[in-house]
């Protein structure tokens, strides 16, 4: 494996890994507000998605059009699914659709900011 495939593919299995990890604890500590997790859930795959994004578009996002974000959360939603499929399986945890509906807003979220983003910087640079 190249640095530059390491590089561009490593944050995204590092936070893959760290959900992952997160997953198999019986109880994940948290700052205890409520719906405090499905915050942890919106901000891990927003990240997810920009990381994936990031190295979907060999490194300069800013150049990453709609495919590839369309791709980034659409990897980051199966991601999540397979993460809830995996929790199933760990004693005191269970599978939750809305777990994965706050995944699949924060993968949302991600892709649908940068498009607005990217909208509104085009529409500054026809100003006189």
């Amino acid at each position: 494996m190249s640095a530059r495939t390491l590089s561009l593919w490593g944050p995204v299995v590092g936070i893959m890994a760290a959900i992952f990890v997160l997953s198999s604890m019986p109880s994940v500590p948290g700052p205890g507000f409520p719906h405090s997790d499905k915050v942890g859930h919106v901000g891990l795959y927003a990240l997810l998605t920009c990381f994936v994004v990031r190295a979907l578009s060999d490194g300069d996002v800013r150049r990453a059009g709609p495919g590839e974000w369309a791709a980034g959360a659409v990897l980051a939603i199966v991601y999540g699914a397979s993460d809830e499929m995996h929790q199933a399986f760990v004693p005191g945890r269970v599978a939750s659709w809305a777990d994965l509906g706050a995944d699949a807003i924060g993968a949302a979220f991600a892709a649908v900011a940068r498009g607005a983003w990217s909208i509104i910087g085009r529409s500054g640079r026809h100003r006189v």
